[in-house]
């Protein structure tokens, strides 16, 4: 992709589309679940594949579980200053 570029929509997944809102079914009975019982990238994708017939790869599956759960996680930004320049902006702002 040349620098800059925006798509204009998500691509497709065709083998995968279908099967997302079992992902997502899946991913959400995991939240109230007891953390080692959740199930991992790869024990989807088998259930995946065995139960519903998938035939995509792996990766495709990953991709996917790895962006849905960063999409409800919270996410925090550390304060990151150069030295001085904290000093220097609370004189600033009380001098």
């Amino acid at each position: 992709m040349p620098p800059g570029y925006v798509r204009q929509r998500p691509p497709e997944k065709p083998k995968l589309g279908p099967l997302i809102p079992v992902i997502e079914a899946i991913l959400e009975a995991d939240r109230t679940a007891p953390v080692k019982q959740r199930h991992t990238a790869k024990r989807i994708f088998e259930r995946l594949r065995d139960e519903h017939g998938f035939a995509g790869g792996y990766t495709v599956v990953k991709d996917h579980v790895r962006i849905e759960r960063a999409r409800g996680r919270e996410t925090f930004v550390p304060l990151a200053h150069p030295p001085g320049m904290r000093r220097w902006t609370l004189a600033k702002r009380w001098g």
